[in-house]
């Protein structure tokens, strides 16, 4: 088969190798062999001749063809990094006309003004605690002061405190009524009012907030108190009236009735039993509360003798559902300390099952001068 010489190579003969080479096309006197047209050596050199050359600087947009130059005309209208390139798990935030950049989570919450940390809206404890935060609560100081004008939080304590904290010559210089047409009510009512002097009620243990205590997850008794609710000792007579009240909720979701008990204990020793048994299951709480009243009295020895009344509502409602009128009578000693409790138990321990306190107060009620 006709070849090219190899260079450096087919020594002495390669002009022969050469000559049947070019005698495929060739005849002797150079002219091409018949059956070989001319134009195919024509139209060689003309596209040889019209083959496309490279600029030095790159192919210019106006070379290409016209679907390649309109994708990128749309590419240089995209959106462009901008003060720094969105990395992996950031977000990204226009910062000019077609420009973004990357945004971490702390800037995103930052550029909406959301608190770190925030995954919810607010719930009802944090929003207690912000107002609270706003809004301080009266100190006995202020409620017997009277003279505080900055905003304050009243408890029901606070209240009675500021009521108990006028004196007898006050109330006796109290304005009296001189005409019933000066406060516009039936002439039925008389025209002078007379005010009876009583002692001051004393507060010797007490607090109202949104939640004081919770109890779930256990059947055995367990105090619902977070302070001690004490009367000092020699500070009560023989006659004198101590009330013990008491607030909070049952909630019952188990799925089953069950029942739940309360007690008020003085000195360690059940005085009185409330016993709310068989309560329906619901997710909606119930509210209970205990209204305990008792006279010091002597009789072979002091004692505390108490009536109370203890109120449950229905699931979700204000209905009395339950009412537990109890007594009892206890053996004291007026000069020590008297500590009362107040404590839960349920029948079955489970999360679903929840009793909380959010109120008590113990108190020696006024009576007359």
């Amino acid at each position: 088969m006709p070849r090219l010489p190899v260079p450096g190579g087919d020594t002495g003969n390669w002009g022969d190798i050469l000559n049947d080479y070019l005698s495929v096309s060739l005849a002797s006197n150079g002219s091409l062999k018949p059956g070989i047209p001319q134009s195919k050596i024509t139209n060689l050199t003309d596209d040889i001749a019209d083959k496309y050359t490279k600029p030095s600087s790159g192919i210019p947009k106006s070379d290409l063809t016209s679907d390649v130059q309109t994708s990128l005309d749309s590419a240089d209208s995209a959106l462009q990094p901008g003060g720094g390139s969105p990395a992996a798990n950031e977000y990204a935030r226009f910062t000019g006309a077609d420009t973004v950049e990357g945004r971490s989570a702390a800037q995103v919450r930052s550029d909406l003004n959301i608190e770190d940390g925030a995954t919810a809206d607010q719930t009802n404890a944090e929003i207690e605690t912000a107002y609270n935060a706003q809004v301080s609560a009266a100190s006995q100081a202020e409620a017997e002061a009277g003279t505080e004008t900055a905003d304050r939080r009243w408890s029901p304590l606070r209240v009675r405190e500021a009521a108990a904290s006028y004196t007898d010559d006050e109330v006796a210089a109290l304005p009296a009524l001189e005409n019933s047409d000066d406060i516009n009510v039936d002439d039925s009512v008389p025209t002078t009012l007379t005010l009876a002097t009583k002692r001051a009620p004393r507060v010797f243990a007490g607090t109202s907030a949104y939640l004081l205590s919770t109890f779930n997850d256990d059947a055995t008794e367990t105090t619902l108190l977070n302070s001690t609710a004490d009367i000092p000792a020699n500070t009560l007579s023989l006659g004198d009236l101590v009330r013990i009240t008491a607030i909070g909720t049952v909630t019952n979701n188990t799925g089953s009735n069950r029942d739940v008990t309360l007690r008020i204990k003085l000195e360690g020793t059940t005085l009185l039993t409330f016993a709310f048994t068989s309560l329906a299951t619901s997710a909606n709480g119930r509210t209970w509360t205990i209204d305990a009243i008792g006279t010091i009295y002597t009789l072979f020895g002091d004692g505390y003798s108490v009536g109370a009344k203890g109120l449950l509502g229905a699931a979700g409602g204000g209905v009395v559902d339950t009412n537990l009128l109890v007594a009892g009578n206890q053996t004291i000693d007026r000069g020590n300390e008297l500590n009362f409790d107040i404590t839960a138990q349920h029948s079955f321990a489970s999360t679903d099952l929840t009793t909380t306190l959010r109120g008590f107060t113990v108190e020696q009620l006024p009576t007359p001068a």
